[in-house]
């Protein structure tokens, strides 16, 4: 059965969902929440946090996905005239370039989603995020012994659990939002299909950076000290029952006071994001998760309900049970080969960082088992080059002969006879006995290329080029330019082979007589110049001679006069 683990990670809180089973019926084995410890260095307080959550629940070190903040990434909508994947993953980068003056493109991972196709080009939804921040929060579980095989946003991990929770219906559209701790990412999905995905910078956790000394001193409600902090964990203990936590102090007029204008910007940033939508479908809904903003569930925005994203392990835990932690759900759903979409920020790179560790044992093994069968076969070898040098070779060389000169070819000429009847007795010396089977061989090619010669078949005489094919393609050009060339005439042609000169090889000299015809002269030019420059472009077109054109007497096309040109057949046949 497949195991898979998700992970969010936020700047002061995290989330773990670990599934089992398979991508239709995923079984939750394990979901919770926890909360980095204030520190003077807040990776290490992450590091510190997550080795003792996967110490005490062992965590799988196999299969694990990771969310980092959505508020690192830049988002972008381009469009490319082509339609494949794989040219995609090559020009992604140079394309998206110019539209992220911030950052060199050498310094970040591009990844992209096909949002509409047309078979002959594509528009991407194109996320850029810094190598360098999503190097730190891999390294992060890297030295808290968990080794993410994959990364991706928090908007992706969002749009997975949302298609899991069969929110993401194909008659109508749904604006979904994540509320994070430093970023609230914002994504539109119009029928089944994700539209755009940004971020807005304001999270949970937005008033602490704006107001960093007024935290210089811990208050009665603060931080503990260090030695004191223990990692707080929401879970469910084996009976069931929620553990009971410490009742929160009340709310101070000036975190109050922030809290509404967070509350009232969210309003204004998802009502502007509603008014500009335009989707083949009506909104159906705002389905907002992550962290609590008093007031914005339940409320309503351009008469759009805004609704509570929750998830459960199973129907019958609805009602009265826990709910799923959204974002580390999808990325666990995602990590199991389920979802809408499958990201990839681990590329390039980063993308193999790990995977040789978990390599080295069985390609060592296979190594070791190479070498071995390879020493065999060495020994094998040695062993028979010996042996068939005492006889087999002889062996060989004799009934050669047999078959060869006596059953085959017995007017085989005199010499050849008499050579290979002295190497069968060993009257050769000067050869190993593969040599003498060599020299057997090369004189009868020897003399089946004589005897070639004399029947004219040798491959080194060249037939002359062919007048006919040559006219024949020059022809095709012209008929295959269709509405390009208009309706014209060829009053005369002719075609000559001219032999290889000191300066020059084998060619043939087409000549025409030509009549264009159009409303009037210039279209009549233009439609001649259309054949020209196409025949210009022919592999096997040696020379195209520059002839002048005359206008028609009623100026309804133009005429030329020995228009001529040059193939070289042989590149015809080259190509064919």
């Amino acid at each position: 059965m497949a195991r898979s683990c998700g992970i969010r990670l936020g700047a002061k809180h995290f989330e773990i969902v670990v599934l089992d089973g398979s991508v239709k019926r995923p079984k939750v084995t394990l979901q919770l929440e926890g909360e980095i410890p204030p520190s003077a260095d807040p990776v290490a307080g992450a590091v510190r946090a997550l080795r003792e959550v996967a110490k005490k629940y062992k965590l799988p070190k196999e299969n694990v996905g990771l969310a980092i903040d959505g508020g690192l990434a830049a988002y972008r909508t381009i469009t490319l005239p082509f339609d494949d994947k794989a040219k995609t993953e090559q020009v992604i980068k140079f394309e998206v370039e110019g539209d992220l003056p911030q950052w060199e493109v050498d310094d970040v991972v591009v990844d992209f989603h096909t949002i509409n196709s047309t078979g002959v080009e594509s528009q991407l939804l194109v996320t850029a995020v810094p190598k360098a921040d999503l190097r730190e929060h891999i390294s992060i579980l890297e030295q808290a012994g968990i080794e993410p095989l994959e990364a991706e946003l928090e908007g992706t991990a969002l749009i997975n659990a949302a298609h899991s929770a069969g929110l993401l219906s194909v008659d109508s559209a749904q604006l979904l939002v994540h509320v994070g701790d430093r970023s609230t990412s914002v994504v539109v999905v119009d029928g089944g299909k994700v539209r755009s995905m940004r971020a807005i910078q304001i999270g949970a956790l937005s008033r602490e950076t704006q107001h960093v000394e007024e935290e210089s001193e811990p208050t009665e409600a603060g931080e503990l000290p260090e030695e004191d902090q223990e990692l707080l964990v929401i879970e469910d203990d084996e009976s069931g029952e929620a553990e009971e936590l410490p009742e929160l102090p009340p709310l101070s007029e000036a975190d109050a006071e922030w809290l509404d204008g967070a509350r009232q910007r969210l309003r204004r940033e998802i009502g502007r994001t509603l008014a500009g939508l335009q989707t083949a479908h009506e909104i159906e809904a705002v389905y907002i998760c992550g962290e609590e903003i008093p007031g914005l569930v339940g409320s309503s925005v351009l008469d759009i309900p805004i609704e509570r994203l929750e998830l459960y392990p199973s129907p019958e835990e609805a009602e009265g049970g826990e709910g799923l932690p959204v974002l580390a759900f999808g990325v666990a759903l995602r990590q199991m080969g389920g979802g809408l979409l499958h990201p990839s920020l681990r590329r390039e790179e980063l993308r193999y960082t790990g995977k040789l560790e978990r390599l080295e044992l069985p390609l060592a093994v296979l190594s070791l088992l190479i070498v071995t069968f390879l020493g065999m076969k060495l020994i094998v070898a040695h062993k028979m080059i010996g042996f068939n040098e005492a006889g087999i070779i002889k062996q060989w060389l004799r009934y050669s002969n047999v078959y060869m000169l006596e059953r085959n070819f017995p007017e085989a000429p005199e010499a050849i006879r008499k050579y290979a009847k002295d190497a069968e007795d060993g009257l050769d010396p000067d050869r190993t006995r593969y040599e003498q089977l060599d020299q057997i061989r090369l004189r009868l090619r020897r003399e089946i290329d004589a005897l070639k010669k004399q029947l004219g078949q040798d491959a080194d005489i060249t037939k002359p080029q062919s007048a006919l094919e040559a006219a024949t393609h020059v022809v095709g050009v012209l008929e295959g330019l269709g509405e390009r060339v208009g309706r014209f005439a060829i009053r005369k042609i002719s075609s000559s082979y001219q032999p290889a000169t000191a300066r020059r090889e084998d060619r043939v000299e087409v000549k025409m007589d030509l009549t264009f015809f159009g409303t009037d002269d210039v279209e009549g030019t233009a439609n001649y110049l259309a054949f020209k420059n196409e025949l210009g472009r022919q592999e096997w077109i040696v020379e195209v001679t520059d002839k002048p054109t005359d206008v028609l007497e009623n100026r309804a096309g133009i005429f030329v006069d020995s228009f001529t040109c040059y193939v070289d057949t042989a590149k015809i046949a080259r190509a064919e």
